[in-house]
């Protein structure tokens, strides 16, 4: 078995092209085996590389093959050495006159200050107030480590004087931590119940994420348009099926329609398919 190197990095092509410098010869030339195709990671946490193994012996014959990598190990052809020896030779810079920086009647120019630049470093999430009980500090701890790694201009307070805890966000980037139609903001929210379902003293607290109000906006919107739903099935007399939502979306739905007289309303389907229906009452 001829002799073998592996390469990792973010993508393939990369991986591709580090082991085309390595082995001086064309990237189209490398002939490689994926070992690991790579994980993109969620807000990207766990990503990891794109691993190959490039079989050398075959790279190199199959550049040779071509005539592609015969100019980088032995040098120019004859061909272009012959061109280039046939070209008029060039003046060498060292032949030009000396620059003097004088400007008419021998005076110096002023030399223009070099623009200062500065970078600041966008801050990480920041505590607006310090949470009074152990575990909302605790809370704030996890919430501030999950959303620093994200490199946003975040605020964060915690609210946990209730049964269950707020974590409220704001900041310059919000509409980077809502996302499309909420779902960083959910996605966010999972994973942090997720995380503190392990932490003793905080596994059996729900903890709800909202950002710039954004969560109470979108529930009495979805509120709102139950209602409007329901007076059309009244009007109809046909039932009618939502959107697909998660468990608690459709539970506020169930709660604001249940002192609706002639409705009623049911969930069919599993996961995340499972859609909320507004008929008819029997």
């Amino acid at each position: 078995m001829g002799e073998t190197r592996q390469y990792q990095a973010k993508t393939l092509e990369v991986a591709l092209s580090k082991a085309a410098r390595d082995l001086r010869v064309p990237m189209e030339a490398v002939q490689h085996e994926v070992v690991f195709d790579g994980r993109r990671g969620l807000f990207g946490f766990g990503q990891r590389d794109v691993i190959i193994r490039v079989d050398v012996d075959s790279s190199r014959s199959a550049a040779a093959e071509t005539g592609i990598a015969q100019e980088r190990r032995d040098g120019p052809s004859p061909v272009a050495e012959e061109r280039r020896q046939a070209s008029p030779a060039r003046p060498h810079p060292s032949a030009a006159p000396p620059r003097t920086g004088r400007g008419p009647g021998g005076a110096r120019p002023a030399r223009p200050q070099a623009r200062e630049e500065t970078t600041q470093a966008r801050p990480a999430v920041r505590p607006s107030a310090a949470p009074r009980t152990e575990q909302g500090r605790t809370l704030l701890s996890i919430s501030q480590e999950l959303i620093g790694g994200m490199k946003l201009d975040i605020d964060c307070v915690v609210h946990d004087e209730g049964e269950d805890a707020l974590l409220e966000l704001s900041g310059a980037d919000e509409r980077l931590i809502i996302g499309r139609h909420g779902d960083v903001l959910e996605a966010l929210q999972y994973l942090l119940n997720r995380m503190l379902a392990r932490v003793p003293g905080l596994s059996g607290r729900r903890v709800f994420v909202d950002c710039a109000g954004y969560r109470s906006r979108h529930e009495r919107n979805i509120e709102e348009q139950a209602r409007r739903t329901a007076v059309k099935v009244r009007q109809t007399g046909e039932a009618v099926q939502m959107e697909p939502m998660n468990p608690y979306h459709r539970r506020l739905v169930h709660l604001a329609l249940q002192d609706e007289p002639g409705i009623k309303t049911f969930s069919t389907g599993e996961g995340y398919l499972r859609r909320l229906t507004i008929a008819p009452a029997d």
